[in-house]
This record gives structure tokens, sequence and C-alpha cells, in this order.
């Protein structure tokens, strides 16, 4: 059993790689038929009910023991979401088991939102295969002085080794 601290900690970690991996866009184009920077990837979501879609590199990143994954993207505003899962296997994981970790940063406070701080969560993991995770997810986080919520979350992405 993985100890509450470790987890969280490699969901962070996961959170950041995934966020550095969306910021990695090579050419800054997004010359294929779905969003994501040319990787044929999709994240939308609603925010605090206005609809948001990543329109540059959301790529979903594994860990080098293919337990873990996580997966980011900014939208045309600069505003970015960010995921990390505690397991690689399809299934629903939630914020009270730790097993999950959103991120929601917004151009306008500068500091991020993460339930890591506070809220809840979930995300369904519908499909892995070789190359791509698919699935949908929901949350409301913190980040000390307000709140965010993310809701009807869909992520279709590439894995990139």
């Amino acid at each position: 059993m993985n100890h509450p601290l470790r987890t969280l900690g490699t969901l962070f970690l996961c959170a950041c790689f995934a966020l550095t991996l969306a910021a990695c866009d090579s050419d800054g184009s997004n010359d294929d038929d779905n969003n994501g920077g040319g990787l044929g990837a999709d994240v939308t979501a609603v925010v605090d009910g206005t609809t948001w879609t990543a329109t540059t590199l959301s790529a979903a990143g594994r860990d080098e023991d293919d337990t873990s994954f996580g997966f980011g993207g900014f939208a045309a505003d600069g505003s970015s979401i960010t995921v990390a899962v505690q397991s690689l296997t399809a299934g629903t994981y939630s914020t009270a088991n730790q097993d999950f970790v959103g991120v929601y940063a917004a151009t306008s406070t500068g500091i991020p939102f993460t339930t890591a701080l506070g809220g809840s969560g979930t995300i369904t993991v519908s499909s892995i295969t070789t190359g791509r995770v698919r699935g949908t997810f929901s949350f409301t986080a913190s980040n000390g002085s307000g709140t965010v919520s993310v809701t009807s979350g869909e992520f279709d992405v590439a894995f990139v080794d």
C-alpha cells in the first residue's frame, strides 16, 4: 500500500510533467484536425460555466513503470488544465483516495487552483491502448483564496514516450 504523502507527491510530479509536456510544442503550430498542437489530442471541459478547449499540445506522459500518467493542455487564452492519475488501468479514480490530482491555471489569477489544496473530483479512464488514453473528469479545486469548478471534462490524448 502506498503512503498517502508519497502518492500525493507522485501525482503532483506527474501533473508537473504533463504541464511541462503541454508547454513544449516544438513549432507552435496546430496543424491537425484535432486540438493539441499536432498530436491528435483533445481535452475539453467547462470551467465555472464557460466552455474550455485545449488549443495547444495536450500530451499524456507515463511514468517509467507504466503505473501512472498525466496530461495537460493550454487554451487560447493561456489557461491550462493538468491532470495526474495514480493508475494506468481503466476505471474511476477519486481525489478522496489521492488517486487523482486536477490543476487549473487561469491567466487572470497567476496562482493555480489544485485539488491538492482542497476540493474534490473524479476521473474515469474509459480506454487505454498502446498509444492513447481516453476518458472523462471533473473536479473542484482551490488556490488558497478561491475555488474553481471544472466539469464535463473529456480527454483523448496520445502518449508521448
